[in-house]
């Protein structure tokens, strides 16, 4: 690839994009608002990485929050010569290492990747003799990934649900075991079948409350 060819990934790109763009070393913090050429300014930085040699196309990974944006970035590179750069939201790029490194670390297949986990919570929720309709099961999963967020563990739940005002109902109240990730957990996952279980007392939350 020519000069030339390298030099017209920058056209059009105005100081300070360029800038950023041919910074293809070292980490490069890009604070600007919205509609201002952000994206412009990453996928060209990409590209001019590529085209310049500086970096391999297959050492370069683009993420971004939403499948959408992942899409538009994709598109994007392949306009600018970039072709061979992965470009994924942050949950599908973590899921597909999380895929390649657990039978490494495992010893065998990983657990089913369960998308939505009130199944899990209204299975539990049966077993533990608790009717639940589906805006609790809900509120339940949501105190899960509460709980998972602050690192709260079984014993000290109930302190920190109290601190945090959640509405913990005298009498009763709610505890988990939480020793593996719902989002990662099935129950046909034989070493994680009784890993991951609730433990529901005699009375509810209430409702959902504010959380610190």
């Amino acid at each position: 690839m020519t000069a030339e060819d390298v030099e017209a990934v920058l056209a059009g790109l105005d100081p300070e994009q360029r800038a950023a763009a041919t910074a293809v070393r070292g980490p490069v913090c890009i604070l600007a608002g919205a509609g201002t050429g952000k994206t412009r300014a990453i996928t060209h930085r990409i590209a001019y990485a590529v085209r310049s040699q500086a970096i391999p196309p297959t050492q370069l990974l683009a993420v971004t929050f939403t499948a959408r944006a992942a899409s538009e970035l994709r598109s994007r590179l392949l306009r600018l010569g970039a072709a061979g750069v992965q470009a994924r939201t942050f949950h599908a790029a973590a899921l597909r290492q999380l895929r390649y490194f657990a039978p490494r670390v495992l010893g065998g297949a990983m657990p089913e990747v369960v998308d939505n986990p009130i199944r899990l919570v209204s299975n539990a929720a049966a077993r533990a003799r608790l009717r639940t309709d589906r805006a609790e099961l809900r509120d339940l999963a949501s105190e899960i990934d509460w709980a998972k967020a602050v690192l709260a563990t079984p014993d000290d739940y109930p302190k920190r649900a109290s601190a945090a005002l959640h509405g913990i109902v005298a009498g009763g109240a709610m505890y988990f075991v939480n020793e593996c990730d719902f989002s990662i957990c099935s129950e046909t996952a034989a070493p994680l079948d009784n890993s991951s279980r609730l433990r529901l007392g005699t009375s509810r939350r209430s409702s959902s409350s504010a959380r610190k």
